[in-house]
């Protein structure tokens, strides 16, 4: 399955933890990349101008920051979900990816919004997988 998989409010309380700024950051930045990874490939939300050079770089140096907390394995796998999507998505017999990356996008921009609005929970976090 191709799922972006957010993080809980657990989760995102030890992210805002003293001492886990760099992680915080990395974070960010990973998800970042992955939308700009995906944006080039939506059909809701098409950016063809974002920058895939940009998002590839980035995604193995928040992985390498990530390395060794808590985050890592989910980020790794996010990592390996977005990576099997737009691999899908170059393939054209597959026209369905497409409307995924949409998807994994919206469960990112909801990730994004409850990140933001921590430690208060968002009145709707809506998982759309």
């Amino acid at each position: 399955m191709n799922a972006y998989s957010p993080l809980c409010m657990d989760e995102m309380a030890h992210l805002y933890q003293p001492g886990n700024e760099g992680a915080l950051d990395a974070w960010d930045r990973l998800t970042g990349a992955f939308h700009v990874l995906l944006l080039l490939h939506s059909r809701r939300y098409p950016r063809p101008f974002a920058s895939e050079e940009y998002a590839r770089s980035a995604i193995p140096e928040a992985l390498n920051v990530l390395r060794g907390t808590a985050f890592f394995s989910r980020a790794r796998a996010n990592a390996c979900a977005v990576a099997r999507l737009v691999a899908e998505v170059a393939d054209v017999r597959n026209p369905g990816a497409s409307w995924r990356a949409d998807e994994m996008i919206d469960a990112m921009l909801d990730e994004d919004a409850a990140l933001r609005a921590y430690p208060e929970p968002p009145p709707v976090l809506v998982t759309r997988n």
